[in-house]
């Protein structure tokens, strides 16, 4: 082979690429071709068949190219294309917002997440459609006007025909009719009582102000005893479970806009059973 190597260099350097070739062939073949005469491609689907003859047709879904703008071929990512904080509207108006989205593969799919975490708007007055419309329903009522005030939450997600998924959470504000004016915390004094061994709600409101609105809690000396109740940043004062004692109390909230902050204090009086220990 050494001799033939010197003796002609150019004829055993041709014979040698030719089969070099022919194995580079047969082993892409061993690759790429199934056991039926077809190559995989990213879908799962044979995208290639070779015949009897050795002829080979494409039989797959479109090439995804960066040129190719078949939907199949959309690989850019879905998001959620509205922003964090959505268009507000005022107290006794209706309310309605399009989610928006980008990416993925149309038709999409919304839906409202479980967070339990969220400052959610009343039950039952306000949904989110699978085109993605998110509107006041008037609940029971049949009326679509927003009745509560405040700034609240929504999780949302969006899934496309891919089964590809996305998820945001939005803040919105229901301003007061009197919006811009001095805020005040609206509502008598002296809250509805409670009752030992059942649950208790009551929705703070208010008047004034520029949004959005936050609420907490000012640690009072007759205050419910520490961990039955909870109050959200929408307003939303409630105990997750039942009330344990009876007695009379009270509880200090406060209120913030973007520009001021304002309190009150109300009484309430919880009925039957043993009567709380109140913090001294």
């Amino acid at each position: 082979m050494k001799t033939l190597w010197k003796k002609y260099p150019d004829v055993v350097g041709m014979v040698t690429s030719y089969f070099g070739g022919v194995m580079v062939t047969i082993l892409l073949g061993v690759v790429l071709f199934s056991g039926n005469g077809g190559v995989q491609n990213k879908f799962g689907l044979s995208a290639m068949h070779s015949d009897a003859s050795g002829n080979v047709r494409y039989l797959g879904p479109p090439i995804c190219e960066p040129s190719n703008t078949s939907p199949r071929c959309n690989r850019s990512p879905l998001v959620i294309k509205s922003p964090r904080t959505l268009p507000g509207s005022i107290q006794g108006q209706p309310y309605s917002y399009q989610f928006q989205v980008t990416g993925g593969t149309a038709p999409y799919s919304w839906e409202t997440t479980t967070e339990s975490n969220l400052d959610w708007y009343p039950c039952c007055l306000v949904s989110l459609s699978q085109g993605g419309l998110f509107a006041s329903v008037g609940g029971d009522s049949g009326n679509d006007h927003m009745p509560y005030v405040g700034t609240y939450q929504v999780g949302v997600k969006v899934t496309d025909s891919a089964g590809r998924s996305a998820t945001g959470v939005h803040q919105f504000t229901i301003s007061p009719e009197d919006a811009g004016r001095p805020l005040r915390i609206t509502g008598e004094s002296a809250l509805p009582d409670g009752n030992v061994g059942e649950g208790y709600y009551y929705h703070f409101q208010f008047s004034g102000g520029v949004g959005p609105y936050s609420w907490s809690i000012v640690p009072s000396k007759h205050a419910y005893p520490a961990g039955v109740f909870e109050l959200s940043n929408s307003g939303m004062w409630h105990t997750p479970f039942t009330l344990p004692y009876a007695g009379d109390y009270d509880v200090t909230v406060r209120l913030t806009d973007s520009r001021q902050t304002v309190e009150k204090t109300f009484t309430f009086s919880v009925l039957g059973g043993d009567t709380g220990q109140k913090d001294q």
